[in-house]
């Protein structure tokens, strides 16, 4: 395990005799913006809940672990017990000490459910004539395995190769084991800078598929006095629109390249995403 880093230490003070409830947020290393992002959220959402739950204390700690592991230092709750994550059934979980407590409100507004197609160069031309799903089925996506994903593509009856690992999708890719990566619209210059070469990898101009894609806080198992306040908080700041605001705040380039004029979407179903969880609505001011 690596040296925890605790980086910021929040304090909210309250004549109320509430105990301070310590909420340590997991920061995983790899996704600077977003984390920033989430971060200042559930800070927001803790104040917002503070005249109805007390004061409390937020810490951000950084530290590399596996899916896995995280899911058992959050149930576990002495060094982390509040992440962030693609929600997720317990029934999609095989080991119960991994199943963490949901905070049912999305925090993203849908805006990780948006992938450019990540290409090789000799495939780029193929995809210029791309604008439905039907066009789409043509070509096969590669995914690594156990991603969420694969099930949506799977669902909406794509090719999927699903037998790599994070660490050979892009190599796979750059061999034309399949046609497209779908990458997030948040990390696409990383993905981009994966290739071994460069100007060897290319994102298809103004086309964007998108999904319904619920990101959510987890808390510890048995924890549900946590759960109860962040989504007391996050459900104000969902209806004042504060979660709207700070995403502008912290993704204006994405949003803004989402509401171009020439940009062509494609729609997927999540059927694997229950009712309350589907996107109120997306970033977008305009119907897709």
């Amino acid at each position: 395990m690596k040296t925890l880093i605790p980086i910021m230490l929040i304090w909210a003070c309250s004549p109320a005799l509430w105990a301070n409830e310590v909420y340590k947020y997991w920061d995983w290393g790899h996704s600077p913006a977003r984390e920033n992002y989430e971060f200042a959220l559930l800070r927001m959402a803790l104040e917002a809940s503070s005249s109805a739950f007390g004061p409390y204390q937020l810490q951000r700690v950084q530290l590399e672990l596996s899916t896995n592991r995280v899911r058992r230092e959050i149930n576990a709750g002495e060094v982390i017990n509040v992440r962030s994550g693609p929600y997720l059934g317990s029934t999609d979980i095989n080991n119960p000490a991994e199943v963490n407590l949901v905070v049912p409100v999305p925090i993203m507004q849908n805006l990780l459910g948006y992938r450019r197609l990540v290409v090789h160069k000799d495939n780029l031309q193929s995809f210029t004539g791309v604008n439905t799903l039907s066009d789409l089925k043509k070509f096969s996506v590669g995914l690594a395995r156990d991603w969420l994903d694969v099930d949506v593509f799977r669902a909406n009856n794509m090719l999927v190769d699903d037998t790599a690992n994070v660490t050979t999708l892009f190599s796979m890719l750059e061999l034309k084991r399949f046609d497209f990566f779908p990458s997030s619209i948040l990390a696409l210059e990383d993905d981009l800078n994966q290739a071994s070469e460069p100007d060897l990898l290319f994102a298809v101009p103004e086309l964007v598929i998108v999904y319904p894609f619920a990101v959510v806080f987890y808390v510890p198992a048995g924890r549900q006095n946590m759960a109860d306040r962040l989504q007391f908080g996050l459900k104000r700041l969902q209806e004042n629109g504060d979660i709207a605001r700070l995403l502008q705040e912290y993704f204006a380039t994405e949003l803004n390249y989402l509401e171009g004029q020439h940009i062509r979407f494609i729609t997927l179903e999540n059927p694997m995403l229950p009712a309350d969880l589907q996107p109120m609505h997306t970033p977008l001011s305009r119907q897709q």
